[in-house]
């Protein structure tokens, strides 16, 4: 579902057991689509999604079960399609890779590939859009791949409650068509989907449940680390050992920077010197600020301070942080280095900001 080759494989796969070749379709020609097939559901000038068209034409069932198994099957195609998110300025759009969230395609894809599971433990700059595509992508495995329990939990409940808005708003805005039925609902804290036997628990880290009892799950999310009560016994003691690696596991342990010292500093520390190695079981993934030229700084920020670049000198300080940006990305990441290019530096623009 993330690499290209899998992906295509297993469309080559589906299209001989359906009979007819899986197309994929342009924004434009989904968004037509779209609107079509709303409009069969239109009562009193309003889109009434409780209801469903009595019959169908043979081109719209076609459409839809083309729909439906490439949004299973590629998760590129599922989320430029039909997933929408919030933007900056607070409008709903549909999502678009940002070079942090291609960084994170790329790894899941190499797991894929090679048919390892997907258990990562990321250190990031904020604000990369990480943690969105994240949840993106357990929206995916939910709503479109049957027996998914996945469980996702930030530190304390008013964040775990923004994530799980991430959830609704997501499912919300899917068509009525590409919709699992909701059969079991709490506001910030479960979705279930019977019919499929999926569901996403949002939990958060000052009182988890569930983790390593009864039915473990293969999906998980755990964001700010650093602020969780006792990590130490609850991923550590708990939770790794409960999960069994297999390719379907998707395992992300997330958080800035924040501490010395204590739990998350030491586990990024040991994943980054024994991952080399063959010796830790999370993969360490960094995502720099610097890997945000599109927000870090914004466009406003860029107009704002354009002329100050005239006459400005960097540092030594700045010097110095270029240059370990530069040994960065060309000499420990193959990643960063072919999503930025072979002639990156950092820009005086992004230095002086």
């Amino acid at each position: 579902m993330y690499h290209k080759e899998v992906t295509q494989s297993h469309i080559n796969t589906a299209s001989k057991q359906l009979g007819f070749t899986l197309t994929p379709h342009s924004i434009s020609k989904v968004q037509e689509w779209t609107e079509h097939l709303d409009s069969l559901l239109l009562e009193n000038g309003e889109i009434d999604p409780s209801q469903r068209p009595n019959s169908l034409l043979p081109e719209e069932i076609r459409w839809i079960t083309n729909e439906r198994k490439l949004c299973k099957l590629d998760f590129h195609y599922v989320s430029t399609r039909y997933f929408k998110v919030i933007d900056e300025a607070k409008n709903p759009v549909l999502f678009t890779f940002r070079i942090p969230q291609q960084i994170m395609l790329e790894i899941w894809s190499e797991h894929e590939l090679n048919r390892w599971p997907i258990e990562l433990i990321q250190l990031k700059a904020r604000q990369l859009g990480a943690s969105t595509l994240t949840e993106l992508a357990i929206a995916h495995r939910v709503f479109f791949h049957p027996y998914t329990y996945a469980v996702v939990a930030s530190s304390d409940p008013a964040k775990s409650y923004e994530m799980s808005q991430m959830f609704e708003f997501v499912y919300d805005q899917l068509p009525w068509w590409l919709k699992p039925e909701r059969t079991k609902y709490n506001n910030g804290s479960l979705m279930e989907f019977a019919g499929i036997h999926s569901k996403i628990s949002i939990q958060h880290g000052n009182k988890m449940s569930g983790i390593a009892r009864g039915s473990t799950p293969s999906v998980v999310h755990l964001t700010e680390l650093p602020d969780f009560e006792s990590p130490e016994e609850l991923v550590d003691a708990s939770l790794m050992p409960a999960i069994h690696p297999n390719p379907k596991t998707f395992l992300i342990l997330e958080s800035t920077a924040n501490g010395f010292g204590n739990w998350w500093y030491l586990s990024w520390k040991q994943a980054r010197r024994k991952w080399p190695i063959g010796r830790s079981r999370l993969r360490p993934v960094f995502l720099p600020w610097y890997t945000a030229p599109d927000i870090k700084p914004t466009p406003t920020w860029r107009l704002q301070h354009k002329h100050l670049l005239e006459n400005w000198e960097p540092s030594l300080i700045a010097l110095k942080h270029r240059e370990r940006a530069h040994h960065y990305v060309h000499n420990e990441s193959p990643i960063l280095e072919q999503l930025l290019g072979k002639d990156w530096t950092l820009s005086d623009e992004q230095l002086l900001w």
